[in-house]
């Protein structure tokens, strides 16, 4: 009984998990769309108003760059936290074997 009783708690654990991951995941890409309707009207609005904004000053990094290079630190942060998080449960379990 307690085997069963595990499984379902188990599976409904998933379930919230995969509910959560979904909604989480559509909140940001809504989250996303309106930040760059917000931007591109937000640089329209800008060049009609002056159009000496629509140049791009030299001195600026390329853009792309700058997203590439983010993307990669966050990649890194991600692998070392995965890292840390996997340690820390061989700990816990660990520290749980020893208890028992």
């Amino acid at each position: 009984m307690a085997a069963r009783t595990k499984t379902t708690v188990d599976n409904q654990f998933a379930e919230v998990l995969q509910v959560a991951r979904q909604q989480t995941l559509r909140a940001v890409k809504q989250n996303q769309t309106l930040a760059l309707d917000a931007t591109a009207a937000w640089a329209d609005l800008l060049g009609k108003m002056s159009p000496q904004f629509q140049e791009i000053p030299a001195n600026l990094p390329d853009f792309a760059e700058v997203v590439s290079e983010g993307l990669s630190f966050t990649k890194e942060l991600a692998e070392a936290q995965s890292n840390f998080a996997s340690s820390l449960l061989s700990a816990l379990a660990t520290a749980a074997t020893v208890a028992a």
